[in-house]
């Protein structure tokens, strides 16, 4: 059967062969008739196609558009309006990305050198008038607005499933179309953090300050949760750069002395056994022995169950950081993109 090709360059195919290039004209009647799918008036191809045209203008096209195609029933003409019963690739990416199956959507866009290729829709088409190149124009932003939503979409699939590798694939994909998608910015940022890459996601920062302020011509600082992100790279990196790192604190390293209070202990001990509770808060002022009866609980639940245990003082959790970030750095643990931070950490 006939299909076409709109993504880049036009191209019709008749059992897989490319049909012979017509002239200017019958391209951009044939581009219009495939991405509309629809009847079109004969009076808006007019209006379209030429500057002061005329409905015998559109009549002596037509017999020509017929010959070209060489395949019946495709163009369907009436008194009133043409249209065109074509597959495009366009079409499909447009269902794909309904669909959310956005690795098929975005392997139907030309590629070169192993990456996504920076054309547009229709891209060699001449439009014939000022109201076709509008159409035109406004129809490739909404159709790259489209595909970088995907590329959005593709790189936050890969980062949630552990997919480091593709994820970056995906981001640096849409960097290259829009060096400005501070999305994919901190998604090469969070990557970086989560793989100790500190130097790389810190570049990743300055490459986009960089860019928004030639873009903007000024001071312009990019969004509140790009640069948390920034201080959380800058944070990770003075640790890396500070002496050897002190180990961990183990349970029998903590001086803490423990009397009484087995009531207490035991209604901990009875939280923790509960499926359900995953994390214990114990509240009492200062100085009662909170610190010491949970250094005690964990010494229990680690002889009972042969469990692994670490001591952490949160009191030098940093301002800029969250206190499940702080454990998991001192943890050398992963957090998850999204979901229950506990779930990692309880």
């Amino acid at each position: 059967g006939l299909r076409g090709q709109l993504l880049g360059s036009l191209e019709l195919f008749k059992t897989g062969e490319p049909l012979r290039r017509p002239g200017d004209k019958l391209r951009a009647l044939i581009a219009y008739l495939a991405w509309c799918r629809e009847p079109v008036s004969r009076r808006e191809l007019v209006e379209l196609l030429w500057i002061n045209g005329k409905l015998i203008h559109l009549r002596q096209l037509l017999p020509k558009a017929r010959e070209w195609l060489d395949t019946p029933g495709v163009l369907e003409v009436t008194d009133l309006d043409v249209q065109l019963h074509l597959e495009t690739d366009a079409a499909a990416f447009t269902v794909l990305c309904e669909n959310e199956e956005y690795q098929a959507a975005l392997e139907l866009w030309p590629v070169r050198g192993g990456r996504l290729h920076q054309q547009q829709l229709l891209a060699d088409v001449q439009p014939p008038t000022e109201k076709f190149r509008d159409w035109l124009e406004l129809e490739r932003a909404h159709l790259a607005a489209l595909r970088e939503e995907a590329l959005l979409a593709l790189a936050l699939q890969h980062e949630r499933a552990g997919e480091d590798d593709k994820a970056t694939a995906a981001y640096q994909d849409l960097l290259s179309l829009d060096g400005l998608a501070e999305e994919a910015c901190r998604g090469m940022m969070r990557i970086a953090l989560r793989s100790g890459q500190i130097e790389p996601g810190l570049s990743q920062y300055e490459t986009l300050l960089q860019r928004l302020r030639r873009e903007f011509s000024g001071p312009v600082e990019p969004l509140p949760e790009t640069v948390r992100l920034a201080e959380q790279l800058r944070h990770a990196a003075a640790q890396t750069e500070a002496a050897e790192p002190v180990p961990l604190p183990d349970l029998d390293a903590v001086n803490a002395t423990f009397t009484g209070r087995h009531a207490e202990l035991e209604q901990l001990g009875s939280l923790l056994n509960d499926a359900v509770q995953r994390v214990v808060t114990v509240t009492a002022p200062a100085g009662t022995g909170k610190t010491a009866i949970a250094i005690q609980l964990a010494r229990r639940w680690r002889t009972e169950t042969g469990g692994r245990l670490g001591f952490i003082e949160v009191e030098h959790c940093p301002a800029e950081l969250s206190l499940p970030a702080f454990a998991a750095a001192e943890l050398d643990v992963r957090l998850p993109v999204d979901g229950d931070v506990f779930d990692l950490l309880a």
